[in-house]
């Protein structure tokens, strides 16, 4: 909903637009996690256990498959533009059952938007483009980044 300025007003949960969205985000989170997630959960962590270098290559793929790593890009950039309310409601959803895979989900979006905050638009169209060819291959291409700390044993400025 816009203001008599034209500007998009306040996120409210009385507006219907929000709300909407809202709701999208949780049929998204509910319908992974009912369809895929709770019925592997005990096994992989159990693989986990016994290797705890192992990861589920499956649980990628399928994140793939369902467009996780596109549908909260800008549809001008051949995103499904979905909103950042409809990503938290989807991301209260799946911490629900597994914050892993909610983190997998966020790093990858938080790196994206590092890149955008680089002002560099060709980067990020070449990075989508990349995405977006990872889900018609069937091939995942997920970006994520990390922050490091002075003086804490992870910068690498610090390396000895």
């Amino acid at each position: 909903m816009k203001n008599t300025l034209g500007q998009r007003a306040p996120l409210s949960y009385d507006n219907p637009v929000d709300q909407y969205d809202m709701q999208r985000g949780r049929q998204l989170g509910r319908a992974f996690a009912k369809e895929f997630l709770r019925s592997r959960l005990p096994e992989w962590e159990a693989r986990i256990a016994r290797e705890p270098e192992w990861f589920p290559a499956e649980l990628l793929s399928e994140l793939n498959r369902r467009r996780f790593f596109s549908l909260w890009l800008p549809k001008f950039l051949g995103g499904g533009g979905l909103t950042p309310l409809s990503y938290l409601a989807m991301s209260e959803e799946l911490a629900g059952d597994c914050l892993g895979v909610t983190n997998i989900v966020g790093a990858h979006y938080v790196a994206l938007a590092m890149i955008s905050a680089s002002d560099n638009l060709t980067l990020l169209a070449k990075l989508i483009e990349d995405i977006k060819a990872g889900e018609r291959a069937g091939s995942p291409c997920i970006f994520a980044t990390a922050v490091t700390e002075p003086d804490a044993g992870s910068d690498l400025e610090d390396w000895e």
